[in-house]
């Protein structure tokens, strides 16, 4: 099994319920809080969001515990970082589209982009810190 078959994708819903919970302030959110985050662009009831928080849940990105206030009510964490959940989304993304090869897949994506001078040389730092790591050099 390969990484992205360990890691379920996030689906797009998903993925703005769980862009949701990181804009929240608060450590922990109610999915009446997470509906009112993303109710303004996408309009969905509260159903809609329970449901997309426990796909979340089954997917270990987000976390739910009882309310101590009220057993009745869940409270929602997210457990990727913005960071990890962009690291499995690219994963999947170059299993799924590129069969793994991440070289033909960011190929592909500098090919397909209007790049200003700033992002071509912080491709070629990363590229040049991938050398280095590579031949067996520190980063």
């Amino acid at each position: 099994m390969t990484a992205s078959q360990d890691e379920p994708t996030i689906s797009d819903a998903e993925w703005r319920v769980l862009s949701a919970l990181w804009r929240l302030d608060d450590t922990v959110a109610t999915a009446q809080a997470v509906a009112a985050e993303v109710r303004p662009a996408q309009g969905w009831a509260i159903a809609t969001v329970k449901t997309l928080l426990g796909r979340l849940v089954e997917k270990e990105a987000v976390e739910a515990s009882a309310d101590p206030s009220d057993r009745r009510r869940f409270l929602y964490q997210a457990k990727l970082s913005p960071t990890q959940a962009r690291r499995r989304a690219a994963k999947s993304f170059v299993d799924r589209i590129f069969a793994g090869d991440t070289a033909a897949g960011a190929l592909h994506l500098v090919e397909q982009a209007d790049l200003s001078k700033d992002q071509i040389d912080q491709l070629r730092d990363a590229l040049a810190s991938a050398e280095r790591r590579a031949k067996g050099g520190s980063s």
